[in-house]
């Protein structure tokens, strides 16, 4: 398995994030596997349709959940969930299984204890890929700077105060995250504006805390091409 961080920059980084991410699930397939992702909602999450065409067939094998979803019933526009639906993601064919971070009418509460307990029967306390996506703020998944990290045990938590709207959301911790053998993160122009504005100074800045450690991993950060100058921190690569 490929291992290290690569800076990659390209005019259409959604595009280019689709054709590695199926690549990485594609070969996790051949391998006879069914393979652990996690997608993003927001802009990053134009990289999944194309992923799934170029998965073909291969998509039925794909075990799927979300890195984060906001507290809302799928019918809202700012559901996750809802989202992909609406996109056809889950049918037609869908993949293996999808496990939604939050049910319509769950608390948080039940919805971290449902999780919990999927990710470790259905997912196998890990993930195979994620695929992330950055906020002009520079949060990732429902994590944002300066805000109270999750207790280290957990994979999921509940954000009662998320700094965007809606409040309340469901997360995947860096700690699960970090599970994931390939890890994508797609860097558009919300990254952009994001470095102009000096969120990436900040000591709490989530991306800090993805594990950047040498071992088993491929971490590919994709930028728009636009940006050739602005850094968030000193990341490798």
């Amino acid at each position: 398995m490929p291992s290290g961080t690569r800076w990659l920059h390209d005019l259409n980084p959604f595009e280019r994030a689709a054709e590695i991410l199926a690549t990485d699930l594609r070969e996790a397939v051949q391998a006879g596997g069914s393979p652990r992702l996690a997608i993003p909602g927001g802009s990053a999450m134009a990289a999944v349709a194309p992923t799934r065409k170029r998965l073909g067939m291969n998509w039925e094998q794909i075990r799927l959940t979300w890195v984060d979803e906001r507290c809302v019933p799928a019918t809202s526009p700012d559901s996750n969930r809802g989202t992909a639906a609406r996109a056809g993601l889950l049918n037609d064919p869908g993949p293996a299984l999808a496990l939604p971070l939050y049910e319509d009418g769950e608390s948080g509460l039940q919805a971290v204890t449902r999780c919990e307990a999927a990710l470790a029967e259905q997912f196998d306390r890990a993930l195979d890929v994620a695929l992330l996506g950055m906020g002009e703020d520079g949060h990732v998944a429902s994590l944002f700077p300066e805000a109270a990290p999750p207790g280290e045990r957990a994979r999921v938590a509940h954000v009662t105060s998320s700094p965007k709207p809606p409040a309340e959301r469901i997360t995947l911790t860096l700690k699960f995250l970090n599970t994931a053998s390939h890890c994508i993160l797609v860097q558009g122009w919300g990254y952009i504006r994001c470095a102009r504005t000096g969120y990436g100074k900040r000591g709490s800045f989530p991306l800090r805390h993805v594990n950047f450690s040498p071992g088993p991993r491929s971490i590919r950060l994709i930028r728009d091409t636009r940006d050739q100058h602005h850094h968030i921190g000193r990341l490798p690569g």
